[in-house]
């Protein structure tokens, strides 16, 4: 009689312990569901043009500027500039990505992707209105901030401030590991100036651009009118300068890099100012530390195209030791 009694009781426990079990999953299904609902499908943000309600979650992107950001976090756009297709680093994340167009952006092509946002810069503000038509346009000041500062904007319109923080702290690490490599050629106190030819003038680089790499990413000196300018600039800010040959001597510092737009000179620029003698006055000149690249690899400015500068810019340095 009594094993019956325990029995019984084992039983009635049992049966009430699945009960508020089934209570729990059930009420935490329901929490979800609600949490699920809750969640808003688009949200406001501030950007160049004012405020604009945007996807929470977009799902297809135009990228008419930060491609390399949104690749960065991950996001791969339905459609990019041409320019982009054909950058060095980007091309290989683009297979089967859409052109919007070689010359100017096409708003039929960008209407015919069906895009849930575009993402911009100030540099499309005379079409912004056509393009809001289209879908939520995002317009991001491209001076206003640095690569990083754009990384972060873009982030915060995806909705990948995670990803953007993991992005930064790899870059960082890689960056590390650069400039205990490229010890080995740039001593401590040496200078590292970078210098341009175009067609019919000269420029100086600052810490923006590929300037970047060199001066932020690398650490490497810039000779002490750089260095002003930076400062007067703020961080990030200063591209570049143009300069007459004749004042090139007062930005000399003990290593060159010269942007070109072509090794093979067809144009004869680089002999017309390599045969002068304020060229061979230099001392970076004099003592072969001189570095000349072609400018499509290294001209453009977001977060994918830098960290893959960053991984060649030892080679720099290094071929021509």
């Amino acid at each position: 009689m009594r094993t019956r009694k325990i029995i019984a009781l084992v039983t009635i426990i049992l049966m009430l312990t699945s009960l508020i079990t089934g209570c729990g999953t059930n009420q935490q299904a329901d929490t979800a569901a609600n949490q699920a609902e809750e969640k808003p499908a688009t949200r406001i943000v501030k950007h160049f043009m004012g405020e604009t309600e945007i996807p929470a979650e977009p799902e297809r992107v135009v990228t008419i500027q930060y491609t390399g950001q949104a690749l960065a976090l991950g996001v791969i756009p339905v459609g990019v500039p041409e320019w982009h297709l054909n950058n060095h680093y980007l091309k290989e994340h683009l297979n089967g990505v859409e052109s919007l167009g070689s010359e100017e952006v096409s708003l039929e092509k960008i209407l015919e992707l069906k895009p849930d946002l575009i993402i911009g810069s100030d540099g499309e503000k005379d079409i912004y209105e056509a393009l809001s038509k289209i879908a939520p346009t995002v317009l991001i000041p491209w001076m206003e901030y640095d690569v990083d500062g754009h990384l972060e904007f873009v982030a915060d319109i995806l909705g990948k401030k995670d990803e953007a923080k993991a992005w930064m702290k790899d870059f960082n690490v890689l960056a590390e590991e650069q400039k205990q490599t490229i010890k080995q050629y740039v001593g401590e106190n040496e200078t590292v100036v970078i210098f341009r030819i175009f067609p019919d003038s000269f420029s100086v680089y600052g810490d923006r651009n590929m300037g970047h790499i060199f001066y932020r990413a690398l650490q490497l000196n810039p000779p002490e009118l750089i260095k002003e300018e930076i400062k007067l600039q703020q961080t990030g800010r200063f591209n570049q300068k143009k300069i007459s040959l004749e004042v090139l001597p007062e930005y000399s510092g003990d290593h060159m890099i010269v942007l070109v737009n072509d090794l093979k000179d067809e144009d004869g620029r680089i002999a017309a100012v390599t045969n002068t003698s304020f060229w061979k006055g230099l001392p970076a000149v004099k003592n072969n530390r001189v570095y000349f690249i072609e400018r499509n690899q290294w001209l453009a400015y977001d977060s994918i195209s830098l960290k893959g500068q960053l991984k060649d810019s030892v080679e720099i340095f290094k071929n021509n030791k």
